[in-house]
């Protein structure tokens, strides 16, 4: 499997609970995590702080993509700033409490009041249309528009590099880096949730949906927020309620941008977390000047909360 080479070898830890958590240095695509039944949000936070131990890590950042914000704001709740260098959340979801209930749209309300009261007709659902799915991404016509999408990826990436480093990076000319194998790559990426089935996605969805264990307002370390202003899975106006309750936060909206578009502004937010841990900025401007630094291609505002 061509993925399977650009992985570092498995490196299962035994969690104090007992519960086996397996992971790379660069994600593990064979699914070999254990599934949990009764996990909770804040129990992410409890894993990722005796992963960060097994690998010796003093100082890390966390970035939450899409409905990973949930993870990530739990980091933020209960690691130490001493350890936590900073926190990003790149178009992320927002919360289900009832001030905000109105915000969350419809068709994510449904799949959480189905996965809170009828998980298993979600499950049937779910792994009916991921079946469809992998056919699907068999025709020739979804491969092209596929590779396509890949290509645009990495000439943004080629165009940051560019600004940021003066040049852009020698790529790489062997099979890995083939279109195949990139497409190869982002399918493994887009069905790796679904590799031991749909449960833990159905749990997914009504974790989220539900009270998360903490409240916003608790969160000491600093959340930064990249998201676009035109993102139809969490409209703007749900990320915005959710930013004023988190003390100090910055939300950065990008005004053309939607939830699948903001993927090209990735470079600028790991630089942006990159430089809070070199530098120390924490919730300051210079991280702000490094985005606009990156040229982005959709104009980008800073708002106060």
């Amino acid at each position: 499997m061509i993925a399977s080479t650009l992985q570092r070898e498995l490196q299962p830890i035994v969690l104090p609970s007992g519960r086996k958590l397996a992971f790379a240095e660069y994600g593990n695509p064979n699914g070999q995590s254990s599934f949990v039944a009764n996990r909770t949000i804040l129990d992410y936070a409890k894993d990722v702080r005796v992963l960060s131990q097994h690998l010796n890590l003093q100082r890390f950042g966390i970035l939450g993509v899409s409905s990973g914000a949930h993870y990530a704001l739990a980091c933020a709740r209960t690691l130490p700033k001493e350890r936590l260098s900073g926190v990003g959340i790149l178009s992320g979801m927002g919360t289900y409490e009832k001030t905000d209930i109105e915000l969350v749209p419809m068709p994510s309300r449904a799949t959480g009041w189905l996965a809170r009261n009828v998980p298993r007709v979600l499950r049937m659902v779910t792994n009916a249309f991921v079946a469809g799915l992998r056919r699907i991404v068999k025709w020739k016509w979804v491969q092209k528009r596929l590779d396509q999408i890949v290509q645009d990826a990495k000439q943004y990436k080629n165009e940051w590099e560019k600004d940021a480093l003066g040049a852009p990076t020698q790529e790489e000319t062997d099979e890995r880096w083939t279109p195949k194998a990139s497409r190869e790559r982002l399918l493994n990426a887009l069905f790796e949730p679904f590799h031991q089935g749909s449960n833990g996605v159905v749990k997914e969805a009504a974790l989220v949906s539900q009270p998360w264990g903490f409240r916003l307002e608790e969160i000491e370390n600093t959340v930064t927020i990249w998201h676009g202003a035109k993102d139809t899975n969490a409209p703007i106006e749900w990320i915005r309620a959710m930013a004023r309750k988190i003390p100090g936060a910055v939300l950065n909206e990008y005004e053309e941008d939607t939830h699948g578009s903001m993927v090209k502004h990735v470079n600028a937010v790991f630089g942006s977390l990159i430089h809070e841990v070199d530098e120390d900025y924490i919730g300051e401007a210079p991280h702000m000047t490094l985005i606009h630094r990156h040229r982005a291609t959709s104009p980008v505002k800073v708002r106060s909360l």
